[in-house]
């Protein structure tokens, strides 16, 4: 049996348009879109620089690029870039869920639902480390008093 593999499609819009801002704003959130560098001059002065580039399955199947299935019309991945044609790799940096990061994420975490997954994510991570560093503390401790 062959394995039928999705085409993704890529599409894209400006940040300073209506349907731009607010798309991005609903992918990556307003607390990243206002991390962003503003444009200083001309028609579109004050709104956020770049564009909203993302990729969304336009035949369903496997996806290499983002290992997982994808529907007819499914959203594959989303990033900001300065402009119109950029890839992913060539994505800009910006603040999201509390760190400096690139802005190139996977349908995952995307939405609010996928930064709510994120932050859960990262709270479970913290409390690892925590529980790691403490036990490394205690065997320090430990081996200090032999």
């Amino acid at each position: 049996m062959a394995k039928t593999y999705a085409v993704l499609e890529t599409k894209y819009a400006d940040l300073a348009t209506d349907f731009g801002l607010d798309w991005a704003t609903k992918l990556f959130g307003a607390e990243t879109i206002a991390s962003l560098p503003v444009r200083a001059s001309g028609k579109n002065k004050g709104k956020p620089k770049g564009f909203v580039i993302w990729r969304k399955a336009s035949v369903a199947g496997y996806s290499r690029e983002v290992q997982s299935p994808l529907a007819v019309g499914q959203l594959a991945d989303a990033w900001l870039a300065l402009g119109m044609y950029c890839t992913r790799s060539d994505a800009m940096s910006g603040y999201w869920m509390g760190r400096t990061e690139t802005l190139a994420l996977s349908r995952c975490y995307l939405f609010e639902d996928g930064r709510q997954r994120r932050a859960s994510e990262n709270a479970f991570n913290d409390q690892a480390r925590a529980t790691d560093l403490a036990e490394m503390r205690a065997e320090a401790e430990r081996e200090a008093g032999r």
